[in-house]
């Protein structure tokens, strides 16, 4: 039985997912990652143990199956973080996360000077702390002798292919996120390499996402125990990746990731920055011609928690946390919608309106009633900007909230779907894969080869009006929206 191992690569955790070409999946096996945090601020990892839990799950993957019957190697992987490498693709530092802060000064300058308005209109991207671009030039000023001993600055992606097969290849999903690729000529930018005091002869080659980045190296067959050469799948970010999984491609399709952090990721088939809301970057599909504006709300997955563990803890003494969370949504089945007049402000941290009227119950429900709108806002900006959206898919430990779902279908009108389906940037790169070795002919005969568990939820109509007139007391406190 042919079969397809995909890699996919977190910011904590590595894990391979085995699918045979039935699209069954076969295995599935994980290793954690460290951070570590050198200064405050620094949020950092050790490459080699990136490189060294790669291989561990590879060896685990391809002994778990037919070795002979593996037919490619496909790549998801986390985008924003950096690796500073020698010419020859050796790391000459620590991998820097995408949740580092070290460059937020600089990042605060290039916002008052214009810089970064400049820069999303060239890249996609405003930039961020802890993407690659503002680090590099944190690097140049800051750390000048690991700037001068780096040649090649890397993502995740590329870094891990070059372990896997010699090549130094790319492509737009994760090199996009460098901040460093032109939206005009979809490779990497003169202008902002230069500005960076990069020499671009040096950035990996910049490649589909479906392409054979080409064979496992000798050294990585030898230690994987296969005996014929086998096809590296150049892959993509996981977000991508998992939007393929999902069918989110046509424009106004949407996937919500709601589990820490909240972004939300809807499909487009034009890249002019100006029918982007200023809120959102925009990023490369895997697929051709298509992008993804995404916007990050906020760590709205830490409120929740915070909310249980720490104040319903607090009143509901043993419990253990299921026990917490299954009272907590009891509680908000009760409420009333509207919350009887509590409104929770996301964005601020906290409630408004409250007093003896309100129960626990109340609360609870203002609180992910605030989460909802957070959503919604983003929403209707992509709407005034010639954007309504069609459809959104939820992922993440949110979505599995017995009421969330629910109240964004009815609050936005539209319908939501989720999936059980828990490995879906590693289902993503299988994808790309079958593309890759000829064993689908589209994108859509890919995605139907692979069956899930899926749940679809439609607005109630009665209830909609109802969140149109909360929705006027939620912008009272968020002026700006």
């Amino acid at each position: 039985m042919k079969t397809i191992i995909s890699l996919d690569i977190g910011t904590t955790v590595v894990k391979t997912v085995a699918f045979s070409l039935l699209g069954e999946e076969l295995s599935v096996f994980e290793q954690p990652l460290s951070l570590l945090y050198p200064q405050d601020g620094y949020v950092e990892q050790n490459p080699q143990e990136l490189l060294r839990a790669c291989e561990v799950v590879l060896k685990n993957a391809f002994d778990s199956v037919d070795k002979d019957e593996i037919s490619a190697l496909s790549m998801s992987t986390q985008g924003g973080s950096l690796v500073p490498a020698d010419v020859n693709g050796i790391a000459t530092g620590n991998l820097v996360t995408w949740m580092d802060a070290r460059a937020e000064d600089l990042v605060e300058t290039w916002d008052k000077t214009g810089v970064s308005e400049q820069l999303r209109q060239d890249c996609g991207w405003k930039p961020q702390a802890g993407l690659p671009l503002p680090l590099i030039h944190w690097f140049k000023k800051y750390d000048q002798e690991l700037y001068k001993r780096t040649i090649r600055w890397m993502s995740v992606n590329d870094f891990v292919v070059h372990h896997l097969t010699g090549e130094f290849v790319s492509n737009l999903s994760c090199a996009s996120e460098m901040l460093l690729v032109d939206l005009a000529t979809d490779n990497w930018s003169d202008a902002i390499s230069s500005m960076a005091g990069i020499d671009k002869s040096f950035l990996s080659d910049i490649r589909e996402s479906t392409c054979i980045v080409g064979p496992l190296c000798d050294e990585m067959m030898t230690y994987l125990g296969i005996r014929k050469m086998l096809p590296v799948i150049n892959g993509g970010q996981d977000h991508s990746c998992e939007a393929l999984a999902l069918g989110v491609k046509e424009k106004g399709m949407g996937m919500l990731a709601c589990g820490t952090a909240w972004v939300l990721n809807v499909a487009l088939h034009d890249k002019n920055m100006d029918l982007v809301p200023d809120t959102m970057d925009l990023n490369y599909h895997v697929i051709p011609d298509t992008y993804i504006a995404s916007e990050f709300l906020g760590c709205y997955g830490k409120h929740i928690e915070w909310w249980v563990s720490e104040i319903a803890g607090g009143l509901v003494a043993g419990c253990d946390r299921d026990a917490l969370y299954k009272k907590f949504n009891n509680r908000i089945k009760k409420a009333k919608l509207g919350s009887a007049g509590a409104i929770y402000d996301a964005r601020g941290g906290r409630f408004l309106g409250i007093g003896p009227a309100q129960d626990f119950g109340d609360l609870s429900r203002a609180l992910i009633e605030g989460l909802v709108y957070q959503v919604y806002y983003s929403v209707n900006r992509l709407a005034n900007m010639g954007v309504p959206l069609k459809e959104l898919w939820l992922i993440g430990g949110a979505s599995r909230n017995a009421l969330l779902p629910q109240m964004i279908a009815d609050s936005l009108g539209i319908t939501v779907r989720m999936t059980s389906y828990t490995h879906g940037p590693a289902l993503g790169a299988a994808m790309l894969a079958m593309l890759a070795t000829g064993e689908a002919t589209s994108f859509e005969e890919a995605r139907m080869r692979f069956k899930r568990d899926d749940l679809c939820l439609y607005p109630a109509a009665t209830k909609y009006g109802m969140y149109q007139r909360l929705y006027e007391k939620h912008k009272e406190i968020n002026k700006d929206e």
